[in-house]
């Protein structure tokens, strides 16, 4: 029996605990449990040792004890409370070395906070001020290749020496890391060595056809455990019962993704929308990337998330509209609640819907090729792209869709989980949709760090709930008007999708069907506009789905209602 691992994931509304039994070849989840996080009351830990409570009832196990897990019980952690990990990136110009920062801080697990380029313009009055309203717990500076002039990158040391950033934690000097031209470091030494804990890493750009992400990863992670969770309220005592095993929870789900999409050779895309940030990973051609948009989330973020998208967009998710708005101002004044009535829920789920959908825009922008040139990316960096600055996640090439998060796994219906998902996430093309229902995506993927393939094995059998598959149009799709025709030959069923509109096909997670898709004039499903497909989908507690809506949505006013068939 055993070895057992507990693993937490320390989330801004509530706090998670999982208990896993480790086998010869896979993983067992013996239970879950979760309680409040208590971030707000000055310290996590009560809130940790309530969830562990709750999960030795769950068991009828004993796993704690004077503040301490037992004797044969390793423990792990993710944490995004608190804020979670904050950075401010830096670089001389905002699409080169600035975005490569941006890039290697997100794949860390971090929300930046700031992007600090010398080509926005700006005075230098201007970039300090920048620089102190980020309240950034860690600095990444980048800038310059190893044969270009080291003075730009020095100017950025000069901007962080006369900002002089504090921690929000405990007001001591922000820790920096530089990764950017070797010529520069004796330069950056002199400015910030005695002001700031200073940190140097492999240059991000070592020349312009080059990215590299590896060490400075690993550096951020560190300077998590030593600079800032050292700091948070109630984390010393966490950090030490985890050690090492105490990460951001973004790094933790996108160490399980990376793995996936490269174990598999499959296009992916993954989110997970959370209470105070909405987080979107995707794996392309082998290549992670992970972008987070802080502010756009269901409870904590309620009001930025409309604010961002405009009520309007908000409202038109519900049929009663601005009736209802009280309920939406709700989520934002008692966030930890859970909603009751069905208009709560249908509010809660239209605040996804739009963070979804603003948080894949800035994902789509991040997710480009290396601009300027042709490029190369080193380390798991590793793709190859046409032309430079290019869009990477495209309609068409899509393979697997995974929903994450709470309100995910809390609704009631799974069919109410997909719509969120194909409604706030647009993207054309033929995918199967999957599920994290029990949300133990930052769970395996803790575990996947000592013991990839076990947690990998587990997460692929037991973690994802197949949902089913989609097939989206784009292109030029009228309302009301033929979008496709579709034909199953297994079932004996064909119809047709108007502009506007969806259809649902009925069928069990065990059945891969045949489906012919032949689209109208303009209308593309992955073969060019106009031209017919037949694609192998597998159904899934929903079904096959096949949407006509159009990417991005057509107006809520003019879009037809589900329609469902049964075979």
């Amino acid at each position: 029996m055993g070895p057992y691992h507990i693993t937490l994931d320390v989330g801004s509304t509530f706090t998670k605990a999982c208990l896993w039994e480790e086998g010869e070849e896979t993983l067992f989840l013996l239970g879950q449990a979760s309680a409040p996080t208590t971030v707000e009351e000055g310290d996590v830990f009560p809130g940790v040792e309530a969830a562990i409570r709750r999960l030795e009832a769950q068991t009828g196990r004993s796993l704690w004890e004077a503040g301490a897990p037992l004797p044969g019980f390793h423990l792990a952690a993710t944490s995004s409370a608190a804020g979670g990990l904050q950075m401010l990136v830096g670089g001389v110009v905002r699409t080169l070395t600035a975005e490569s920062a941006q890039r290697a801080a997100m794949g860390a697990g971090a929300v930046v906070t700031e992007v600090l380029a010398l080509d926005r313009h700006l005075s230098p009055a201007e970039l300090v001020d920048a620089v102190r309203s980020a309240r950034p717990d860690l600095i990444l500076l980048a800038g310059g290749t190893d044969d270009a002039q080291q003075m730009p990158a020095v100017r950025l040391a000069e901007i962080i020496r006369a900002a002089h950033p504090l921690s929000r934690l405990d007001g001591s000097p922000v820790p920096i890391i530089f990764a950017g031209s070797r010529r520069a470091h004796a330069y950056i030494r002199d400015i910030l060595e005695g002001r700031h804990p200073l940190f140097f890493a492999e240059n991000i750009r070592p020349s312009l056809e080059e990215e590299r992400m590896g060490t400075v990863r690993d550096l951020v992670h560190r300077l998590f455990l030593d600079h800032v969770m050292a700091r948070a309220p109630g984390y010393p005592r966490l950090a030490a019962l985890c050690g090492e095993d105490l990460e951001p929870t973004p790094r933790g789900a996108g160490r399980l993704l990376e793995m996936a999409g490269q174990a598999d050779g499959l296009q992916l895309l993954a989110a997970d929308v959370g209470g105070a940030t909405t987080d979107i990973f995707s794996v392309l051609d082998g290549t992670f990337f992970r972008s987070v948009s802080a502010h756009l989330g269901i409870s904590y973020s309620a009001l930025t998330t409309v604010e961002a998208a405009g009520p309007e967009a908000v409202l038109a998710w519900h049929p009663k509209g601005a009736q209802e708005i009280a309920s939406l101002y709700q989520r934002a004044v008692w966030p930890t609640t859970l909603p009751e009535a069905e208009g709560e829920r249908i509010f809660e789920e239209a605040l996804a819907k739009e963070a979804l959908r603003l948080a894949f825009g800035q994902h789509q922008e991040l997710v480009v090729g290396l601009k300027g040139i042709q490029q190369r990316r080193t380390f798991d960096h590793v793709f190859g792209q046409q032309a430079t600055g290019q869009r990477l996640l495209e309609a068409g090439k899509l393979d697997i869709l995974i929903g994450s998060g709470g309100i995910l796994g809390r609704s009631e219906e799974p069919e109410r989980a997909l719509e969120i998902l194909l409604d706030g996430l647009r993207i054309g093309g033929v995918y199967r949709v999957y599920g994290d229902a029990r949300y133990l995506l930052p769970h395996a993927g803790l575990l996947a760090r000592r013991m990839p393939a076990k947690a990998l094995s587990f997460w692929r059998d037991e973690g994802l709930l197949p949902l089913g598959s989609a097939a989206v149009a784009w292109g030029t799709l009228s309302p009301g008007r033929h979008a496709f025709r579709y034909r199953i030959p297994e079932l004996g069923v064909e119809g047709q999708v108007d502009g506007g509109g969806r259809v649902v096909i009925p069928a069990r997670r065990d059945q891969v069907l045949t489906v012919e898709l032949i689209p109208a004039r303009g209308v593309d499903l992955g073969a060019g506009p106009g031209k017919p497909v037949v694609e192998k989908m597998r159904g899934g507690v929903v079904g096959i789905v096949l949407d006509g809506r159009g990417v991005p949505l057509l107006p809520q006013a003019i879009r037809a209602k589900v329609g469902r068939v049964r075979p």
